[in-house]
């Protein structure tokens, strides 16, 4: 399902759909603990004091429209994203993402030997 249609979600919980009906918010907050993605919700304004990370949760703070490629998947209660692949052919029509987006594998390295 993408991420797009998704209102609110919450680990072993079940999601909420956008009703087509509804005018929804545009701004999604993904909130993420040491198991992964734990909430997912919508505001209606963008929070100037959240995103990064808050003891021992980290929030990510986008618009819809940014996360427009975005699929999630629902399994055992838990959940995984799934991003768009880096498409290397730009006349695909397919949307071309910044190279930043993906970590080279020495990068996601460090970033799991840091954490405690």
């Amino acid at each position: 399902m993408p991420l797009r249609q998704v209102l609110s979600w919450e680990r072993g919980g079940k999601m909420e759909p956008v009703l087509e009906s509804t005018k929804r918010p545009q701004t999604l907050v993904i909130t993420l603990d040491s198991a992964g993605v734990c909430k997912i919700e919508r505001v209606s304004h963008r929070p100037s004091s959240w995103g990064g990370s808050r003891g021992r949760f980290a929030f990510i703070v986008e618009e819809e429209e940014s996360l427009c490629d975005v699929i999630m998947q629902q399994k055992d209660g838990r959940l995984r994203l799934r991003l768009p692949l880096p498409h290397g052919n730009s006349q695909s029509g397919a949307p071309r993402l910044p190279r930043a987006a993906y970590p080279s594998a020495s990068q996601i390295a460090r970033r799991l030997l840091t954490v405690s």
